[in-house]
């Protein structure tokens, strides 16, 4: 049997994942930063409900790749329980961040060379 991670069910949240993935540790956490922004700001009108919702679902074993870094974990999981349509906004935009933060790298690593 084959089992399906919840985020395997959408094709768009699923590149995202294999994307965070392959990212450098520095970039998870820069990345990581602007998605808890971008999520606290605009899909979360309401922190106290959401710190709440993330207790009620906790998960003490944590051996995904995304749990090693306790605010991606915590990215991830809102990420999880956030509305479907709000979470393909979402996903774009995170996808716009991750596309800036190479192309910053990219720039600073010409300034270096």
């Amino acid at each position: 049997m084959k089992y399906t991670r919840w985020y395997d069910k959408d094709k768009n949240l699923q590149a995202l994942m294999h994307v965070l993935e392959a990212l450098s540790d520095e970039a998870k956490l820069e990345v990581t930063a602007e998605i808890l922004q971008l999520l606290m700001q605009n899909y979360s009108p309401n922190t106290d409900e959401l710190i709440e919702e993330l207790d009620d679902q906790y998960v003490p074993i944590r051996r995904r790749w995304y749990d090693k870094f306790e605010n991606l974990h915590s990215a991830i999981e809102i990420l999880r329980i956030t509305d479907v349509e709000d979470r393909k906004e979402i996903i774009e935009e995170i996808f716009r961040t991750i596309i800036e933060l190479l192309e910053e790298y990219k720039h600073s690593k010409d300034l270096r060379e």
